[in-house]
């Protein structure tokens, strides 16, 4: 029986900031490598401070939180763990730090002292599989924010992370590029990389339910603590989870919670394609 290896992992974390009331407050829970999992949480929830906890930008309380192998306590380690937890902010004006599209995606490996020949060929070989290799000499702040999005991720996938943290990655994007950076993502998921995606918005999973049918757990983020892990298989069970979370119901889950309040059953239902069987069935 193979092993599980557990990539990101936290005991018993809580965070506050200026020693305030606590916004997470005893997290317990592991991720595996390779996986991909969605967090769900309302905006404040503290989903954000999840994200810098995972890779290092911030450190527990309480608790204690490991990286690909090493707690974040560990200074010496810092370094290493940042290179292989990639963060993705919800704004990427906020992460940008070059001029020109280039000098975005070498800045990292230049830092690291790579020869200016492997900087060059690793730069071109990841903007030509983002399909961005044509914009590579444009100013960062000339693109949409699809492309901008597009370049911090290259810029991430460059350093050739173990981890991506994504924070909210659709909340500026329109359907285009969202459906890009989806299909960038099951690129990712497929070569192995685990995706840790944090979001507010449950409507993307059920408007592009297809794009993530390869995720692999979802946790919901309810008061500073992960309330519920499901699977997405189960999605359209957990309406009251959703409620609960404070989290806005897309029209089809909406539709899902008012059938199963007046009585319809509704019992473990998996897509809107056997909704309309049971449905039909109903009225016939």
């Amino acid at each position: 029986m193979k092993s599980v290896e557990n990539i990101i992992e936290f005991r018993n974390v809580s965070f506050s900031y200026n020693k305030g009331d606590f916004v997470l407050k005893k997290l317990n829970f592991k991720i595996q490598k390779g996986h991909y999992v969605v967090i769900l949480g309302a905006n404040n929830s503290g989903k954000s401070t999840l994200s810098f906890l995972i890779n290092g930008l911030l450190l527990p309380c309480l608790g204690e939180v490991f990286a690909c192998s090493f707690s974040t306590f560990n200074k010496d380690k810092l370094p290493l763990i940042r290179k292989d937890v990639g963060l993705v902010f919800q704004d990427p004006k906020k992460q940008v730090i070059c001029h020109t599209v280039f000098e975005e995606l070498a800045f990292g490996l230049q830092n690291l002292a790579i020869p200016k020949e492997q900087i060059f060929s690793k730069v071109n070989n990841i903007l030509a599989k983002l399909n961005i290799f044509n914009i590579k000499d444009k100013y960062v702040y000339h693109l949409s924010g699809g492309q901008l999005q597009k370049v911090i991720l290259a810029s991430i996938l460059v350093m050739e992370p173990k981890v991506i943290v994504l924070d909210d990655p659709f909340a500026m994007l329109d359907l285009k590029a969202i459906k890009e950076i989806l299909e960038i993502l099951r690129f990712l998921k497929r070569k192995g990389i685990t995706i840790i995606h944090l979001t507010s918005n449950i409507g993307y999973l059920v408007d592009y339910l297809a794009y993530f049918s390869y995720i692999d757990k979802l946790m919901f983020l309810v008061n500073g603590t992960l309330d519920f892990v499901c699977s997405l298989p189960l999605l359209y069970e957990q309406i009251l989870k959703f409620l609960e979370a404070g989290l806005e119901l897309p029209v089809i889950l909406e539709f899902f919670y008012l059938l199963r309040k007046n009585g319809f059953p509704l019992d473990k239902l998996k897509d809107e394609k056997e909704l309309i069987e049971k449905l039909y069935g109903y009225i016939c």
